[in-house]
């Protein structure tokens, strides 16, 4: 968990969530609305949102393509942003994580980003279509990295001037990204759609997103050492797929 800069209390979130059964879902969400609690156990904030679906792989369910998929072993990032609440925040309460399709299969585009460069604050990430189809944009998210790569600051980044990238077809995402910490490390998940591949193979994931290292990101390389929260502060860990039931559990570590 991160904030903008030093002042603002305004909590930027993320959640990890790995699917530890045998099968790949689609449609990955919270439910039943956000709580926000202090070191008390009281609630301070709710966000009343009937569902907050995973920054995941891309994959093809019935009629269309979502980035909302995990495939078996896969990781993926809940987020969000919540006014008001940072300096007392200890913990984030949800009533559970359900998924609603099952058996997604693989798409054609594979856009993967390459690298990226910063310029006067303007984050901009490079990508290239390795799959063997195009693929049209929508929005974006990136997540800054700090220690072990836990996230401690995301951002949702722009669609290329040209928002169909056609097979082996690199494109430019940018961003203005205000972060008062330090960073060198990126995720971003890119979301697009494109058609099934045709293939019935297992859906294998990991075809829209890549931790990228490169230039500092921010404008205080100080905050880097000492975050001002990250993700061992709160008493969630990671929340870890049960395989004989429709929802994910919650495993404290």
């Amino acid at each position: 968990m991160g904030r903008s800069s030093t002042n603002s209390e305004y909590a930027y979130w993320t959640l990890p969530v790995t699917n530890s059964g045998p099968t790949p879902f689609c449609f990955i969400q919270l439910s039943g609305g956000i709580h926000y609690k202090d070191s008390s156990g009281n609630t301070i904030a709710s966000d009343s949102l009937g569902y907050t679906y995973v920054d995941g792989s891309v994959g093809f369910q019935s009629v269309l393509s979502t980035h909302t998929c995990l495939a078996v072993g896969e990781l993926g990032y809940f987020a969000g942003i919540q006014n008001n609440v940072y300096t007392s925040l200890n913990s984030i309460a949800f009533s559970q994580i359900e998924v609603s399709a099952t058996t997604p299969k693989n798409i054609a585009a594979k856009i993967i980003p390459q690298s990226y460069s910063v310029s006067n604050s303007k984050l901009s990430v490079r990508i290239k279509n390795e799959g063997s189809g195009s693929g049209n944009f929508g929005i974006n998210r990136v997540f800054l990295l700090g220690y072990d790569n836990v996230p401690i600051f995301w951002s949702n980044l722009s669609t290329p001037s040209n928002d169909t990238i056609l097979q082996t077809e690199t494109g430019i995402l940018d961003f203005t990204i205000s972060y008062a910490g330090n960073s060198n490390k990126i995720l971003p998940f890119l979301n697009f759609s494109s058609a099934n591949d045709g293939s019935n193979n297992v859906f294998t994931g990991k075809n829209n997103y890549a931790v990228l290292t490169g230039t500092s990101i921010g404008s205080n390389t100080a905050s880097m050492l000492t975050p001002p929260k990250m993700d061992t502060d709160l008493d969630w860990r990671q929340q870890v797929f049960t395989s004989n039931r429709n929802k994910f559990e919650e495993s404290k570590k």
